[in-house]
């Protein structure tokens, strides 16, 4: 049984071409642990998960927000299938896709995918952390943990789009 332990080689070595901002040998390094996990446990496994979403990251890094989506997406249909809808498997996804949507400037979707990752959470432990310095508090409110100038104009901006949106 090598495999399991050559993708977690390839997998190291992609986060160190990353860490190293060597963008291309992470992408080849990612995708050979992604080809030898679905070989030794095919498509649908946590391993493959956690590859999408390294994949995910790797193309936020860059600027590639569509290409990040895309991955995270993949990401969840796996931890969904495999872990089930209230997991932290599960939210770890969604709250990645939220921080694409943001970056895409797509408020809306953001703060839905967002509210989805606080419904998971507090599925699991009745708190629910929403990214981005916002808690989802006991009360269903919503909470600053620091001040953060960036996260409150994004926050009035995904108010003054849902108040057009009626």
């Amino acid at each position: 049984k090598m495999q399991p332990e050559a993708a977690l080689m390839h997998n190291k070595l992609g986060v160190s071409y990353q860490s190293a901002k060597m963008y291309q040998q992470a992408e080849t390094s990612f995708i050979t642990s992604l080809e030898v996990r679905k070989v030794g446990d095919g498509e649908k496994n946590l391993g493959a998960k956690n590859v999408y979403n390294q994949l995910g990251n790797l193309a936020y890094v860059q600027g590639d927000y569509e290409k990040a989506l895309e991955n995270y997406t993949k990401a969840l249909e796996i931890a969904q299938a495999v872990s089930g809808n209230n997991h932290k498997e599960t939210a770890t996804c969604v709250s990645n896709i939220a921080m694409a949507y943001e970056k895409m400037k797509d408020y809306v979707k953001a703060l839905e995918n967002h509210l989805k990752t606080a419904a998971i959470n507090k599925a699991i432990d009745g708190g629910a952390y929403l990214g981005g310095g916002i808690m989802y508090s006991q009360e269903n409110r919503f909470e600053l943990e620091e001040s953060n100038e960036e996260v409150a104009v994004y926050y009035v901006k995904v108010g003054d789009l849902l108040k057009e949106q009626g």
